[in-house]
């Protein structure tokens, strides 16, 4: 809004090159996390790997959830504030 350029299409470029790193890094990491709490292929799984499967699939997806809440504690946006951006925005496209 400062600079009076629009820069949405950087946000979504960002978020995609974002999501495709994530695609192509999360799965080599998932097979060594489940390689160190026992997974065999073609194999009896011993026991815990239910405690591996739990932890990767479950507890460290929700402390990833929590952690990205940390950057958005400061960003504050209440409608009073969202309603004076719309009104300079509109200011601008009306030069």
């Amino acid at each position: 809004m400062q600079s009076g350029l629009r820069r949405e299409g950087i946000f979504s470029g960002m978020w995609s090159a974002g999501q495709k790193t994530g695609y192509s890094v999360v799965p080599p990491i998932v097979g060594f996390a489940l390689a160190l709490y026992g997974f065999v292929r073609n194999r009896v799984q011993p026991e815990s790997l239910v405690i591996g499967v739990r932890v990767i699939f479950c507890l460290f997806p929700a402390l990833m959830i929590l952690l990205s809440f940390l950057p958005f504690s400061k960003y504050i946006l209440t409608e009073e504030e969202f309603e004076r951006v719309k009104e300079k925005i509109a200011q601008r496209s009306n030069l």
